[in-house]
């Protein structure tokens, strides 16, 4: 492109005349008027120096010897940068052919001979301007092209007046036409215009015309191949003074990615909203394949699921037939095509040319012969990494995927994760619903439903259902002294046991705890139900191995029918609830049928829960108490408060029966504080009364144990009731110490620091008995009364049951603890604990269990000095102290 100037001295002009009293004046003129020129004899000459010169202007005359004038601007418009230099002709005066011949080879302007050197010096330089306004036109013009290019952006206009249109390069471009010297014209852009869009278009143009205001349209163009373009069409009127319409001015601007992003992003937010519905998993895909084809309507999207090491298709495609046969279940590997590689790897796969990449060897003639000659997978993964799956773009010829492509893939990808995953969270949600998670059984929600349904589909055909209510013996003494963690493996244990009794049209369920019911359909009668209650029992009872212990459990079944016992799914399982509680009753290890007699047994149970409640604000209960002697000297060293429920109907109820009601209905916290209390009044009313002091044991459960304030409970007994605490001693099993070490340490270092003596009752009788002793906070240990009875036992040999007493002595002593021997009921086992050193005792030989006024007595009379006699034997008709007397 020739440079331009803005000052004349600075304009360079080549002068070419093979004359040289021609060239002479012309130079010698033309420099006197500032410019600078350059002159050349010859045509060849001529072509040399605008080459090397780059002049602005070239004055050139027509007849030369060798290449002509005409011949000279020929060859200097061929050349890159002298399509806009002015060239002048100088011809001879009136030759009009030679005029006319040098407008056709290219000239701008011509002089005729004679020369007027004013006269060309002046139109040298008006033309010189009008080269410079007309290339600074240039540029302003290229420059809008190029921001039309960057822009995507073209502009048409047409005049009102003449008719003539002229549209920019940067239109044909949008339209998909080539360019070419002659634009296209009104009708020709309208015919690609999108026929569902020309009237739209023309509505646009007359509104602008009629209103006078600007107008905008959003439409398609239709591309000479396949597919259209978005474009954004602004239609302005421009008009004269007067406001007379002259011109319509027009931009197009494709506006087709910005189109297929809002797209894309409201494709995507209806995805992420069917994921938020809970849309099923193959419709969302669906769309989402649909999704990524909007972007790429050439391409043909495939999304497939890994399960184990196959993909498969979880949406429609258009993939073709039978290449989508041979891809559906393809295992991953190495060399499995784009997708199966794809997920070996969990890494993008691109394949440009499906004809040589090795990827496609075992299926590359079925993708050729379908037409699919590229491919581009992108891995599915979860939000840990985990490969869920591919997504893949298919193209028809070979081709290498865009920026954008990966893009939207990824996109694709991502979307994919999300709604996988989801589902797999609403599936694992409505599973943990609807099962244990400790066994995998359906649970109490899923029972129930399985049930109505096997008692609609009963009564439907006439059969019969049996519920079938299991609950395991003793199992809470495998969680107090093995731990709950060793329960919980026998619990899975059991269920596969249970299971395997099972067929798969019935449904077995943990209830929760160690409870599991079972619901048996299609069966003929009860002696199906009593064939599987039988085969429960039985594979119940075998031992079973946990860790490094074997554990002997049983269980309590009870069974109803439907319809015999009842029609509604409560009432089956409340009467199998009830069987199951006779069964327990009965000793366990059994199965039970429901009968109508059995509901008097629960009627009476609920009857003495609702008599308990109100037991103690009518002061039915009563503390009985059992002395504890020194076996040395006969005398009473302590008391042991026991629990009696003296019930205006029924009489005194014994502690087994209402104990462990008071246990299950929370009722001990209340009983258990008022036994206390009542035992330290007891006490302290004792002491005031001039009787030698000794302790009182007060046995205390569980239950009471575990709650946070139970220190300040026995603190604000001992200061209402007055009693120094050295006096009291709390009693605790074993089963409650291993329970919550932690918890039940804490509680009992808290008492212990006011001055209460702790007692191990039952000692002996648990799975670490001698573990604890190093760390718990104790003072006594009180041998279980096993241990004593087996001293007379002649089944049992009495020099084994003497040495462990004898280690229960030797440690005892070790340890700095007390002993107190439980159950003695013979002179000759009060010998033997005497001879193996065992100081302490408590049981019928020595008194029976004393109300409070018999203390009095018995109190009064060791002040007065008299003899404390043993009651050997006999029991003056009160009942035997069980493990339940306690409270």
């Amino acid at each position: 492109m020739i440079e331009t100037f803005s000052r004349s001295d600075t304009s360079r002009i080549l002068v070419v005349d093979d004359d040289e009293s021609t060239r002479h004046i012309l130079r010698e003129s033309l420099e006197m008027k500032g410019f600078l020129v350059e002159v050349a004899e010859t045509g060849a000459e001529a072509l040399g120096l605008f080459e090397t010169h780059k002049p602005h202007l070239i004055l050139l005359d027509v007849v030369m010897p060798g290449m002509d004038g005409f011949e000279v601007c020929r060859t200097i418009r061929s050349r890159r940068n002298g399509g806009h230099v002015p060239i002048v002709m100088i011809t001879g005066f009136e030759d009009i052919e030679s005029i006319k011949r040098a407008y056709e080879a290219g000239a701008t302007d011509f002089v005729t001979k004679p020369i007027n050197l004013f006269v060309l010096s002046e139109r040298l330089r008006y033309m010189l301007r009008a080269s410079q306004t007309l290339e600074m036109l240039r540029r302003s013009e290229a420059r809008l092209a190029k921001a039309q290019k960057i822009a995507r952006m073209g502009s048409w206009e047409l005049d009102l007046e003449t008719g003539d249109f002229h549209c920019s390069d940067e239109t044909s471009v949008l339209c998909g036409l080539p360019l070419r010297d002659v634009k296209p014209g009104r009708k020709e852009l309208m015919e690609h215009v999108h026929p569902e869009d020309r009237k739209a278009l023309r509505k646009a143009v007359v509104s602008a015309l009629r209103e006078k205001r600007p107008k905008e349209l959003d439409h398609r163009i239709l591309l000479p191949g396949k597919g259209d373009r978005m474009v954004s069409h602004r239609i302005e009127v421009l008009a004269d003074p007067d406001g007379n319409p002259q011109r319509i001015a027009a931009t197009v601007q494709d506006i087709t990615e910005r189109k297929r992003g809002e797209l894309l992003e409201a494709e995507r937010n209806q995805i992420l909203e069917m994921v938020i519905r809970g849309e099923p998993l193959r419709e969302i895909l669906g769309r989402l394949i649909s999704m990524v084809e909007h972007q790429r309507p050439d391409a043909v999207c495939v999304l497939s699921i890994l399960k184990g090491s196959q993909l498969h298709a979880v949406a429609p495609t258009a993939m073709p037939g039978q290449l989508a046969e041979l891809l559906e279940g393809q295992v991953t590997g190495p060399r499995s095509g784009c997708c199966g590689t794809c997920a070996y790897f969990g890494r993008k796969v691109v394949v440009p040319n499906i004809a040589e990449s090795p990827l496609w060897e075992a299926h590359r003639h079925v993708a050729i012969q379908c037409g699919i000659m590229a491919g581009f997978s992108v891995p599915i993964l979860s939000g840990r990494g985990r490969i869920l799956g591919t997504v893949a773009l298919y193209y028809r010829k070979p081709s290498h995927p865009r920026r954008f492509e990966h893009s939207l893939l990824e996109t694709a990808s991502r979307l994919a994760a999300v709604a996988i995953e989801q589902r797999q969270l609403n599936e694992q949600l409505a599973h943990q619903a609807h099962h244990d998670a400790l066994t995998g059984l359906p649970n109490r929600l899923l029972f129930a439903d399985r049930l109505v349904q096997a008692l609609a589909q009963a009564e439907r055909h006439g059969g019969k259902v049996a519920v079938i209510y299991i609950d395991l013996d003793r199992f809470k003494h495998v969680n107090d002294f093995l731990g709950h963690h060793v329960g919980d493996l026998l619990l899975r244990e059991i269920a596969e046991r249970l299971k395997g009794c099972t067929r798969k049209s019935d449904t077995l369920a943990r209830m929760g705890g160690d409870e599991f019911m079972l619901v048996l359909t299609g069966i003929v009668g009860r002696e199906d139900a009593s064939y599987t209650g039988q085969r429960l029992v039985e594979v119940l009872r075998e031992p079973v191995r946990v860790e490094n212990n074997e554990l002997h459990v049983s269980a309590s079944i009870g069974i109803s029918m439907f319809p015999d016992d009842g029609e509604d799914t409560l009432d089956l399982q409340r009467k199998a609830d009830i069987a199951m509680y006779c069964a327990k009753n009965g000793g366990g290890n059994r199965f039970q049928f429901f009968t109508e007699e059995m509901n008097a047994v629960v009627v009476e149970r609920l009857e003495l829960e609702n008599d308990l409640r109100k037991a103690l604000e009518r002061g039915e209960f009563e503390l009985h108490y059992q002395p504890q002697y020194d076996l040395n000297r006969n005398a009473v060293v302590g008391l042991e408060a026991l629990l009696r429920w003296n019930h205006p109907e029924m009489g005194c109820i014994p502690p087994v029966r209402f104990v462990p009601i008071a246990e299950e209905t929370g009722l001990i916290i209340p009983i258990g504080a008022w036994v206390l209390k009542e035992a330290c009044r007891r006490n302290a009313q004792w002491q005031k009364a001039g009787f030698e002091p000794f302790k009182i044991a007060v046995n205390v459960s569980a239950l009471q144990l575990s709650q946070v304030d139970f220190p300040q409970t026995v603190s604000r007994c001992l200061e209402e009731t007055g009693m120094d605490p050295r006096w009291l001693e709390l009693e605790v099993t074993e089963s409650v110490l291993m329970r919550d070490v932690q918890s039940v340490t804490r509680s009992l270092v808290a008492i212990r620091s006011m001055g209460v003596s702790i007692a191990i009752d039952d000692f002996g009788n648990g799975y670490s008995s001698m573990s604890y002793l190093q760390w718990l906070p104790v003072d006594c240990l009180k041998i279980d009364q096993s241990f004593i009875q087996e001293l007379e036992n002649p089944d049992h040999p009495m020099d084994r049951s003497r040495t462990l007493i004898k280690a229960f002595v030797q440690l005892a002593e070790n340890l700095g603890l007390r002993l107190l021997a439980e159950g003695v009921e013979s002179r000759e086992q009060c010998k033997c604990l005497k001879e193996a050193g065992c100081e302490l005792g408590q049981g019928f030989l020595f008194s029976v269990p004393m109300t409070a006024t018999e203390v009095e007595s018995m109190c009064r009379e060791q002040k007065e000095g008299l003899s404390c006699h043993w009651l050997a034997g006999g029991n003056g008709g009160r009942p035997e102290k069980t493990g339940h007397d306690r409270c």
